[in-house]
């Protein structure tokens, strides 16, 4: 039973090895922009509740060998909503 728990870590071992790194692909990007920004107004009935805003963001990172877009998102609450479910929320994602 040894033997065969042994045996099994090796070919796992190996078959590691000879695996190799996934390809990426190369696609121009048509869906978004550097500066590009959109903004959303939030409703409840006929209240204004909140505003969310997202925005491509120019700089330029570049991760694994490719260049990144930099997303940002921020939402937060207003008015009379804050008084009971205060909302400020950052996202940031690189795509």
């Amino acid at each position: 039973m040894k033997a065969l728990i042994v045996l099994i870590t090796i070919c796992i071992t190996l078959s590691s090895f000879t695996t190799s790194p996934p390809k990426f692909r190369k696609g121009k990007n048509k869906a978004f922009t550097r500066g590009e920004k959109l903004t959303y107004r939030v409703h409840y009935g006929l209240i204004n509740a909140g505003e969310a805003v997202l925005e491509v963001k120019g700089d330029s990172t570049i991760i694994g060998k490719r260049k990144t877009l930099h997303l940002v998102g921020n939402g937060k609450s207003l008015g009379a909503f804050n008084w009971f479910f205060k909302v400020r929320d950052n996202y940031e994602s690189y795509m």
